[in-house]
């Protein structure tokens, strides 16, 4: 039963990042919009921020929302590491983007080699909570008590630049991540 369950979840894994690349692939139907293809090779990842040496206006994180204050395993930076070396033809697939005119812009972003993603492998090993890997809100989505938090300062600028349909699908995959992780009480989710 356990070992179906983990084919079943594995073979979902796979047909969500297939439908991902090859919607990338297809120009027609492009579930992630980017201009340009980021490879891993260009980028160096210091905990959860990469940056690209070449690139002074873009921070990148593989975390979206409540990074600042989400616990995180002690291995996670190890495991980050380990992966990005593992995966040296990996795509940073950006998510979304905090646009600041006054600074460095901010973007989530996935990390992706062929089936295996990086921002997945992280819940998966308790590394983050699951929350974590959400983008933040737009102005339009975000509900109006939230919006009251910036009555004093500008409104918060994010680009968004990949489809609902994919978001969604990749968020149910941190679930069942997370889920793993807690069932396992690996990192975060071990018991003291």
């Amino acid at each position: 039963m356990a070992s179906l369950k983990k084919d079943t979840m594995r073979n979902i894994w796979i047909l969500l990042f297939g439908l991902i690349i090859l919607g990338r692939l297809n120009c027609g139907g492009q579930i992630i919009h980017q201009e340009k293809s980021l490879q891993i090779s260009d980028f160096r990842f210091e905990s959860i921020f990469g940056y690209q040496s070449t690139d002074s206006l873009h921070l990148y994180c593989l975390l979206g929302t409540g990074f600042f204050r989400a616990p995180s395993s002690e291995n996670s930076d190890s495991l980050i590491l380990n992966w990005t070396v593992k995966h040296p033809n990996a795509l940073i697939i950006p998510v979304s983007t905090l646009v600041d005119s006054s600074s460095m812009n901010l973007t989530y972003c996935l990390v992706i080699d062929n089936l295996d993603t990086l921002n997945v492998f992280l819940i998966r090993n308790g590394c983050f909570p699951g929350g974590t890997m959400q983008r933040p809100d737009t102005w339009s989505e975000m509900p109006d008590d939230e919006k009251l938090l910036y009555k004093d300062i500008p409104q918060p600028n994010i680009q968004i630049h990949i489809e609902k349909k994919a978001y969604e699908d990749y968020i149910e995959k941190i679930k069942i991540a997370e889920q793993y992780a807690t069932e396992n009480k690996l990192g975060i989710w071990k018991e003291e």
